[in-house]
């Protein structure tokens, strides 16, 4: 199959760009922060605190997306294992419950916000760039590859 130099250019720049120490740093920095944010929401509206369980995946998500840059499966396990640590800390500092729930509520809370956080942490490949992805990473395993592994 033929590419377009300039797309596999663009391609092979953006698979470099990946950086999962970084976003791994970057997140487990960020876990204080929204965990700061959770006990804020329980001391002030604590019938809102179970809905922390989506923001809290949506928001590592995101960091893991902002500070990795990546488009590989790795940062969406590295943003499920954030949001596990969180919400294991939130339940052990008891911000989680309040009052009654049923705990249906509760479990479809907890894996929205896990998907979210798998979600948001991948890059989505643009539909322009498809093939050039497939050819570069899928069919041979591609630098940036062992690059993750080894840092």
């Amino acid at each position: 199959m033929n590419l377009e130099p300039s797309m596999a250019k663009r391609v092979h720049t953006q698979l470099n760009n990946q950086h999962a120490v970084k976003a791994a740093l970057y997140t487990s920095m960020w876990c204080v922060p929204i965990l700061l944010l959770w006990y804020g929401t329980f001391a002030v509206l604590p019938k809102a605190s179970p809905l922390m369980l989506f923001v809290s995946g949506a928001l590592l998500g995101v960091a893991v997306r902002y500070h990795g840059k990546g488009f590989m499966r790795r940062f969406a396990v590295l943003a499920l294992l954030a949001h596990i640590i969180v919400v294991g800390v939130a339940i052990n500092i008891g911000i989680v419950l309040s009052g009654t729930i049923w705990g249906i509520i509760l479990l479809a809370l907890y894996v929205s916000g896990a998907r979210a956080a798998a979600f948001f942490a991948r890059r989505s490949v643009p539909l322009t760039d498809h093939r050039a992805f497939y050819l570069l990473s899928e069919q041979q395993p591609h630098a940036s590859r062992q690059q993750l592994k080894k840092s």
